[in-house]
């Protein structure tokens, strides 16, 4: 059975790339060598296989539960160190008391899949100063702080991944980070627990950031603090495309950062649909429907509205409801747009 399931793993690495493969079974070597491994022997961790791997090797993982796994080893841009395992077989537990669950430091051009993360007293998946890494087909969940944290790093991607049932942020930018990607991800239920203000959804730290066809419902406790994305002061250029949000506590989407646009997107009930606070914010072909004390707050800067529907239903908001309000030093500019109270057509509310 081993030797079978070794076989496969092997066929399952790239093409003509060296395979490392890791099987917590019987036989498995604690400290491997790459050629021991290369030559048919198996590690017994993640750890213990990557830390050898060379750029353009296959680390290729079987089904079983493993302990926290550490990424060591670098590839290159053209020859990447790719680990895979088969989604929803290989668990990686950090325990109640055992910090990350999976962490990636100083390293380049790792890409990861098919892992499923979970426990932990820190971070799920912890990545710090590192670049061009991608995960995908993860599962990360219950984490005692965020699931997933980007810290110092450049082109993080999460593809096709569910961030669900952290304490705190499901996945958190920190620090100088750069051009990261979360594309096809559901990020739902997390910021039930730890501080406030930091249960929201996806915190955006960083330039460039793009969320891209995500689904990111039910995230946060604070009415004030926590939100489906919240976008911080210091992050630019960044972009929400094709997402649907809603559930939040505070707001779908809190844009306090700068240069940064909503488009093709769909916002469901929440406290707020839209809370907008950064320069040059721009909402494109975007829809905001459902109940709200407010669909979209412009409170300081400037926000365009363009092509899109901001539908208030206002259920249990009586008179504070409005669909649009802008006040403070905001200005919002309108184009092709409607505005609808309790199904009524409306003009933007402006209080001093």
């Amino acid at each position: 059975m081993i030797a079978a399931t070794l076989t496969a793993l092997v066929l399952a690495g790239a093409a003509g790339a060296p395979t490392l493969p890791v099987s917590a079974t019987a036989g498995c070597t604690a400290a491997p060598t790459r050629a021991a491994l290369v030559g048919g022997a198996w590690a017994c961790t993640i750890t213990a296989a990557e830390r050898v791997a060379l750029p353009g090797d296959a680390v290729t993982v079987a089904a079983g539960s493993y302990p926290q796994a550490r990424i060591t080893a670098s590839g290159t841009e053209t020859a990447p160190i790719v680990v895979t395992a088969v989604p929803g077989t290989v668990t990686v537990d950090a325990g109640p008391s055992g910090g990350n669950g999976l962490g990636i430091s100083g390293v380049s051009d790792v890409q990861i899949s098919g892992l499923d993360i979970t426990g932990g007293s820190a971070q799920a998946v912890w990545v710090n100063a590192s670049q061009r890494i991608s995960l995908s087909s993860f599962t990360v969940s219950g984490s005692a702080v965020h699931g997933v944290q980007v810290n110092n790093s450049q082109n993080i991607a999460i593809t096709s991944s569910t961030i669900t049932a952290n304490q705190s942020t499901g996945i958190m930018e920190t620090g100088s980070d750069s051009g990261d990607v979360y594309t096809d991800d559901i990020v739902s239920h997390n910021g039930t627990g730890g501080p406030q203000y930091l249960g929201s959804g996806i915190e955006v730290g960083g330039t460039g950031t793009r969320i891209v066809g995500c689904t990111i419902t039910d995230n946060g406790v604070s009415k004030l603090y926590e939100h489906g994305v919240y976008v911080a002061a210091v992050a630019d250029g960044w972009s929400i495309t094709g997402s649907t949000i809603s559930g939040s506590s505070g707001a779908d989407v809190k844009a306090a950062g700068s240069n940064g646009t909503i488009s093709t997107s769909t916002l469901g009930p929440s406290r707020l649909g839209v809370y907008a606070s950064g320069v040059g914010v721009t909402l494109s072909q975007v829809q905001i429907r459902g109940s709200f004390r407010d669909g979209l707050v412009v409170a300081h800067g400037s926000t365009l509205l363009s092509q899109s529907v901001v539908s208030n239903d206002a259920v249990g908001y009586g008179k504070q409801a409005r669909a649009a309000l802008v006040y403070g030093g905001g200005r919002l500019h309108v184009t092709a747009s409607t505005l609808l109270l309790r199904g009524v057509p409306v003009k933007p509310t402006r209080i001093p």
